[in-house]
């Protein structure tokens, strides 16, 4: 069982004359393996511009369905 893996990117928002406020984006990240962007057969990722072996974390990764 793959367990899940999160990123959390912070935004700050200013809010006028009352400071600054931080958003955080959770968003899920994906292995190269399990990438809409993956190519299994060439062990190639079109993002990253690299042979791997699909056990990295795709920077635009996108979950392939089922």
């Amino acid at each position: 069982m793959k367990s899940k893996a999160w990123v959390i990117l912070p935004h700050t928002i200013r809010k006028g004359d009352n400071g600054i406020e931080v958003e955080n984006e959770i968003l899920p990240l994906v292995m190269c393996c399990d990438c809409i962007h993956y190519n299994a057969e060439k062990k190639w990722c079109q993002h990253m511009e690299v042979a791997n072996d699909g056990k990295w974390f795709c920077a635009d990764g996108e979950r392939r369905d089922g």
